[in-house]
């Protein structure tokens, strides 16, 4: 009993006074993941509150004056029966490029949403615009219509590059599948030569603008300062749809508003289709069509007394069954809300919007502060949270019990068959440490952490710091937004070590790190911690300790 006693003594004393020693020296800050927040799970395109929300999402993006900045892109939300089961669904394209699907299993005129599905299939093209993850934030803008009476649904895509997808809705008894999906093969060109791209942030409404009895496509564009709405004249058929630039109009020609999104629609009840735009700061235009086909100067359109929010992305769409149409509001912060009409055919007004409800499936969680999660295409379903973690044993060595952790969801899909197929290189995921340790040049210091991991391919990991001089370079900006580089301090070489993992049981890692100490440098080093991996798997974390040497 007593050396039971004292072994448990001693076991405590070292313990405590280890942990106390690592706990003055460790440079990383929280690096035993006990500092968390609760973020809402999206995968399931709902919050906690049961409001339809997907991801959200940023992106460099042309503005006025010729400049680029990071911008929060909303949602892109319509309303149509994609299921074929008699009753309007939500379709909802996300600012990372995912189409979401939310079935309603309402009643006609009263419609019910619980959670969102996924859509197999991304018209992102990596082999034209590189497979960078910024790039990969491509913005589609969508309209859902029927393009050729008779046939599927077809969802109209617009995206950051100015492409234009026309995508059948693969529907076979209720379920929504795609296999092999090419998006080349759905691309609807505007030009005659190949690869001719002339506007940002396209966003596409389908609609027999010119009364000839083929559906014409009206697209807004978001190219600096100089946007406009325009008119492309189908000169095919519906079922092959054809398109010249040289023949294009401009229907608003550019008023200094930013990011164009537009709608036809007989707004009046006159029998003549009437344009609906929207703007970057989510005010709204009407522009009446005369008799003569031209349009008027417009009047501002708002809901409830107010515009729709900055970056709103609206289309009109019959909610609640009644006839009149109302107003689908997709916003920046991935929610989607309605405005509904409450007026005549003759002079529609609108309701202060509402949020559109569904039913939330997959809780909240709790996620490590410091640290962010970057996913390449074709990547869905991953969630970085901390886990309590059984086999996560304390010891002296180890804290034990709660660990950060990367996994994939199984979305338990009731509607949609199939998911997004990787990449043939494999998607890659990255895990970065959004706090930095600032280390001193010359020293030494010790690195370790533990870790387990199953399934991935393979894992990398870093810890990294950019050394600087104080001398500034000059900056540089493209005019499509795609690189913003320069501006910063000029580089003088790198601070790094790294190594590559296997997967395992829960294993230590320990490795030293000296910073160099160049000439004219900045007295303090920045790293940062990352962790790549590439395929799919389960990856803990715990016990992050930098300490001088």
């Amino acid at each position: 009993m007593k050396n039971w006693l004292f072994s448990t003594v001693a076991f405590f004393l070292a313990y405590t006074s280890h942990t106390r020693l690592e706990a003055q020296q460790n440079l990383f800050p929280r690096g035993d993941f006990s500092q968390v927040t609760t973020v809402d799970n999206l995968w399931d395109g709902v919050n906690r509150n049961n409001q339809i929300n997907v991801p959200p999402a940023s992106r460099e993006t042309p503005r006025q004056n010729a400049t680029v900045s990071s911008l929060a892109h909303p949602a892109s939300a319509d309303l149509f029966d994609i299921t074929n089961d008699g009753l309007p669904d939500l379709v909802v394209a996300s600012p990372e490029g995912y189409i979401w699907v939310f079935r309603n299993s309402g009643e006609p005129g009263k419609p019910k949403f619980t959670r969102g599905e996924i859509i197999p299939f991304l018209t992102y093209l990596s082999s034209r615009w590189g497979t960078s993850i910024e790039a990969a934030v491509y913005i589609p803008r969508i309209h859902v219509t029927n393009w050729s009476s008779g046939t599927s649904p077809d969802i109209i895509i617009g995206t950051f590059f100015g492409e234009i997808f026309r995508v059948p809705v693969a529907n076979s008894g209720g379920r929504i599948s795609y296999r092999n999906f090419d998006p080349a093969r759905q691309e609807i060109r505007l030009a005659s030569q190949p690869n001719i791209y002339f506007m940002n942030l396209a966003d596409p409404f389908v609609v027999d603008w010119d009364g000839d009895g083929k559906k014409d496509l009206i697209v807004g564009e978001g190219s600096f300062s100089a946007n406009t709405v325009l008119f492309f004249k189908n000169l095919g058929t519906d079922a092959s749809p054809r398109f010249d630039i040289e023949q294009m109009v401009q229907l608003i020609a550019a008023r200094g508003n930013e990011q164009l999104k537009p709608a036809a629609l007989d707004w009046n009840g006159d029998g003549r289709l009437d344009l609906f735009v929207t703007d970057e700061k989510g005010d709204a235009i009407i522009y009446l069509r005369k008799a003569d086909g031209t349009l008027d100067e417009g009047r501002p359109v708002q809901a409830g007394g107010r515009n729709f929010g900055p970056m709103a992305s609206v289309k009109p769409a019959d909610f609640n069954g009644d006839g009149l149409f109302d107003l689908i509001i997709g916003g920046s912060n991935g929610q989607v809300r309605v405005a509904l009409n409450t007026g005549t055919k003759e002079a529609p007004a609108f309701a202060a919007p509402t949020n559109i409800m569904g039913e939330d499936f997959l809780m909240p969680y709790e996620r490590p502060i410091g640290w962010s999660l970057r996913a390449h295409p074709h990547t869905t379903y991953i969630v970085l949270d901390t886990f309590d973690d059984p086999n996560n044993t304390q010891s002296p060595s180890a804290s034990g019990g709660k660990c950060l952790r990367i996994y994939f969801l199984d979305p338990q899909n009731a509607v949609v068959s199939g998911q997004i197929s990787p990449q043939p290189q494999n998607p890659q995921t990255e895990l970065r440490s959004s706090s930095s340790v600032r280390l001193e040049l010359g020293k030494s210091y010790e690195v370790s952490f533990r870790y387990s991991s199953t399934g991935f391919t393979r894992i990398n990991w870093r810890l990294q710091g950019n050394i600087i001089s104080s001398q500034r370079g000059d900056a540089n900006v493209t005019r499509r937004g795609e690189v913003r580089s320069g501006g910063g301090n000029i580089g003088l070489g790198q601070s790094v070590v790294q190594g590559e993992l296997r997967n395992s049981g829960w294993t230590s890692v320990r490795e030293t790190l000296r910073v160099p100490n160049p000439q004219n440098a900045m007295p303090n080093v920045s790293h940062e911690l990352e962790f790549r991996f590439t395929g799919t798997g389960t990856f803990t974390l715990d016990d992050i300790v930098i300490r001088p040497l």
